[in-house]
């Protein structure tokens, strides 16, 4: 019933692509004249508004930016007559006052203070822009004032650089706006010298004026013009009067002098300053006084977009429903071709859905039977390499002697090739031990000089006493193997490979890299090809290669990365286009020593305490070939096929066992990680060594805290695990 189901199912799969030929559907009316006119009096409906539009669009922005200009200078105009008409009122003042005091002598001057101060206290009271007079002596004391009479003792403004500015001989100064020590109000003083009869500088008088005056009537301008700024500046560019008081620095900042204007800015001009802002600044004829003022644009173009809003929702609402209607007339005439196509379009896209699936499929039985034959591979494999090993033991003659270290080469070969078939099916469990890397280099050297070439020039620069680094030796050598072959890759036409290996300590000082401690680093580097922009982030994912069709699978990098990050360490990559590139692999230092291993003493000389081992495996053959390692090792060994049995034969057997080593896949419903766990709760002194060659057990049973061996293994392998069993079953014990 199944296989008629899927014959039926195929049917159909293959009968559905032939209904999309469009052969075999009625043939459309013949509308595309009709549909051609449509689309020419959809686009004349869209182009002739959208024309007329981008002209207002175009018109009306060049008038509101001419009325933002003419805005700024229309104030600036008014705001520089005010000035003009303010300071020559002042100037009057300041030429009375001179011609009052004329070359009289100080003394004379606080003889008649009296009258001084009732002179200069009327002309206060009746200009509004000041707010004092007075006259200081050539030392700086004052001699007058309007604010107070008799004036204080002692009352010097040597300090101030107003007085300083007109002693070192200018004829008249503006000073910024400060706090006077005697009104304690704010101001800014206008000061000139006086001289006596010789012509010698004899004083000063100056008249203080209100800010407040001038942001008085600034502030009764700008009311009605929101964003509209208005200054009053000094020649030194000191803000005297300032409405309103904005987050931008004056147009004047910076000293004027002459015809010398700030950037920025325009002198008699309107220009775009660095704040987006229309500014125009004018100096006071004659005096030295500067007048400015500024609109940001923001605020006239915030009047345009409204107006362009207004207009184009005039244009275009009409505009889009002629559209739209025409729009639906020539959608309907369409409707049959474009039923059409989305029904091919979804028919191609099922048809490659499908592929796509069945691709997957295939992949992913590819990897799981490329896993299964591996690991029956390295059981058979662990078969003969036994029995060769009891072969060795029991011949002396040289000739068969010879046949088993072909036979044991052969093993290796094997094994190298199920180590490559399981990591393809990402099956390869690792094996970390403490190296050296410049000893690994001696023997390791040859081969990848071999592996890039003649026409590359290989170096190998280690850094003298290397730290030790705890990996697996073997996934080391391919990785380095890997970026040997990438980096031959990229010289085409020869050229330089480097290998330098070195000692560092990451820190979090360096933020690209989030590993910190010690570490080897690892570098291949060449001159080569480099890496394009846009590759960078991929060159790490599997299956993805720059290289032509049938040149590489684009596992390479993907298998070193994987091997830094499950050794605790990582990858970077450095490339320029046509410069080269530079790998560098970091792996962290360890403080164990290398444990020297001697097979033939551990072989000779049974580990950890011999006794009655109980075997756990479903293979025949492989139980007699482990069986035969443990009883090389001094173990009587009682073998059963499942996890049930063995159970069974611990909790109620009277026998007892000294250590339980069992396979991990194993048929029924207690595995090998099952029967240890179980182990544990009824038998928890009773050692329980694990064995496996699949990666994601052997992970699964390590998460645990169960102890396992990686095959294929061998006598002394098994006899290493042994002793590191029993060290760490007699530390809990001791516990």
């Amino acid at each position: 019933m199944r296989s008629k189901k899927a014959v039926v199912a195929k049917d159909k799969q293959i009968e559905a692509p032939s209904l999309g030929n469009p052969s075999r559907l009625p043939q459309s009316p013949n509308l595309a004249g009709a549909q051609r006119v449509l689309l020419i009096l959809i686009s004349l409906t869209v182009l002739l508004p959208t024309s007329f539009f981008d002209y207002l669009l175009f018109s009306s922005y060049h008038v509101a930016r001419d009325a933002a200009h003419n805005r700024v200078n229309n104030f600036v105009d008014v705001i520089q007559e005010h000035a003009l008409k303010t300071t020559e009122t002042n100037q009057q003042v300041l030429g009375r006052i001179l011609d009052l005091i004329g070359q009289r002598s100080e003394a004379d001057l606080r003889t008649n203070e009296r009258e001084l101060h009732r002179r200069f206290s009327g002309y206060v009271r009746g200009i509004p822009q000041l707010i004092g007079i007075g006259v200081i002596a050539k030392d700086g004391q004052l001699i007058a004032s309007s604010n107070t009479y008799p004036v204080p003792g002692n009352f010097s403004i040597a300090d101030r650089e107003d007085f300083k500015a007109v002693q070192s001989g200018k004829p008249m100064y503006v000073s910024g706006v400060m706090t006077g020590r005697l009104n304690r109000q704010s101001m800014f003083n206008v000061s000139v010298p006086y001289h006596d009869a010789e012509g010698q500088f004899a004083g000063a008088v100056l008249v203080s004026l209100k800010p407040s005056y001038f942001i008085e009537y600034y502030s009764g301008l700008v009311a009605t013009y929101p964003g509209v700024s208005l200054k009053l500046t000094q020649e030194e560019g000191r803000v005297l009067a300032n409405v309103p008081n904005p987050a931008y620095p004056s147009p004047g900042a910076g000293k004027v002098r002459g015809n010398e204007i700030p950037q920025c800015t325009g002198k008699d001009s309107t220009t775009s300053d660095c704040f987006k802002r229309f500014t125009s600044l004018r100096k006071v004829p004659g005096y030295p006084f500067y007048v400015s003022a500024s609109y940001p644009s923001a605020v006239w173009k915030h009047n345009w977009y409204r107006y362009i809003a207004i207009l184009g929702a005039f244009t275009f609402i009409p505009t889009l429903f002629l559209a739209g209607t025409l729009y639906v007339v020539r959608r309907r005439l369409r409707s049959e071709d474009e039923v059409w196509r989305r029904w091919r379009a979804e028919i191609s896209a099922r048809e490659a859905i499908e592929a796509a699936f069945k691709q997957t499929g295939r992949l992913e039985a590819l990897g799981q039977l490329t896993g299964g034959v591996a690991h029956d591979f390295n059981n058979l494999l662990m078969v003969i390499a036994t029995s060769a090993m009891v072969l060795r033991k029991r011949i002396s003659d040289p000739g068969l002697v010879s046949t088993l270290e072909t036979l044991e080469r052969v093993v290796e070969s094997g094994r190298r090739l199920t180590r490559q078939l399981l990591a393809f099916a990402r099956k390869q469990p690792l094996r970390p031990e403490v190296i050296h890397f410049e000893e690994r280099m001696r023997g390791f050297t040859e081969l990848l000089q071999a592996s890039v070439g003649g026409r590359v020039s290989l170096k190998v620069v280690l850094e003298p006493n290397l730290a030790r680094i705890k990996v697996d030796g073997s996934e080391l050598e391919l990785a380095l193997l890997n970026l040997t072959l990438n980096a031959r890759d990229a010289l085409p036409n020869g050229g330089e490979l480097t290998i330098t290996a070195s000692n560092v300590t990451l820190t979090d000082d360096q933020p690209d890299i989030k590993l910190t401690g010690r570490f080897v680093c690892i570098s291949v580097s060449d001159n080569g090809l480099g890496i394009a922009e846009e590759d960078k982030e991929r060159i790490f994912e599997p299956f993805f290669t720059t290289k032509p069709i049938g040149s590489g699978a684009g596992l390479g990098l993907a298998q070193v990365y994987g091997f830094c990050r499950q050794s605790g360490g990582l990858i970077t990559v450095e490339s320029e286009l046509d410069a080269g590139t530079r790998v560098t692999m970091f792996l962290p230092v360890t403080d164990a020593e290398i444990t020297p291993a001697d097979p033939a003493q551990i072989i000779e000389q049974p580990i950890g305490k011999a006794g009655k081992a109980l075997l756990v495996e479903d293979n025949p053959d492989v139980a007699r070939s482990s069986q035969t390692l443990l009883e090389h090792l001094g173990y009587t060994v009682d073998v059963v096929p499942a996890g049930k049995d063995a159970l069974l034969a611990v909790t109620r057997s009277k026998h007892k066992w000294d250590v339980v080593v069992s396979d991990v896949m194993m048929p029924g419903e207690l595995d090998g990680i099952g029967l240890a766990l179980e182990l544990q709760k009824c038998r928890p002194n009773l050692p329980v060594l694990l064995v496996t060659g699949y990666a994601a057990k052997l992970e699964e049973a390590q998460q645990a805290g169960l102890h396992v061996l990686a095959k294929p293994y061998n006598t002394a392998m098994l006899a290493r695990a042994l002793k590191e069993l029993y060290e760490s079953h007699q530390q809990h014990a001791a516990i």
